[in-house]
């Protein structure tokens, strides 16, 4: 599917100097993690994002013609072995990831709106240690992947009281399968 730019964006894509950013967001257990792959603050969205410079590596993202789930990997190296324990609580397996592709002009303003071309879900996350440092790598899905596995909720008292522990409103679904209902018209 054809996805269209902004004519700002437009132009600065066909400008002999274009100056592209990648925004990602992350959702932990923590909270939100905002980061874009330049240097220092850059306020965007009403968030400020955190540079990961060349700290940051995002794999390919491909797009299909068809409904195909895909998904891309996510980087970030230099992270000191103290911080993995942090890192590894707060990453959480099927919370939200988006990224946004952007442009900068020559006084570092961005133009127009970012292109959003990631919505998904983290997947994976795997860490290589080397010395004090070490490199975590984010496996992110598209929300598509959840067509693979097989939903196992079942309308239960016990199944309901999972996901909200205080809602009864299911605690009268066993004694009804069985019963027997007199209508008198």
């Amino acid at each position: 599917m054809a996805h269209s730019l902004t004519s700002g964006m437009l132009a600065q894509t066909l400008a002999g100097s274009c100056r592209p950013i990648i925004f990602c967001e992350v959702d932990t257990a923590g909270g939100n993690v905002y980061m874009w792959n330049g240097y220092g603050n850059f306020s965007w969205n009403g968030q400020v994002w955190i540079g990961g410079g060349n700290l940051v590596d995002i794999g390919s993202v491909t797009e299909q013609n068809k409904v195909l789930a895909t998904g891309c990997t996510l980087k970030l190296s230099g992270i000191d072995v103290a911080l993995i324990a942090v890192a590894l609580e707060d990453l959480q397996r099927y919370l939200p990831a988006k990224l946004w592709l952007g442009a900068i002009d020559d006084t570092f303003s961005l133009v127009n709106t970012p292109y959003q071309f990631l919505n998904g879900r983290v997947d994976t996350a795997t860490i290589e240690q080397t010395g004090k440092t070490a490199t975590i790598t984010v496996s992110v899905e598209s929300r598509l992947v959840a067509m693979r596995y097989p939903r196992s909720r079942r309308y239960t008292d016990l199944d309901q009281r999972l996901e909200h522990p205080n809602d009864g409103g299911f605690s009268f679904v066993d004694t009804i399968q069985d019963a027997t209902i007199n209508w008198h018209g």
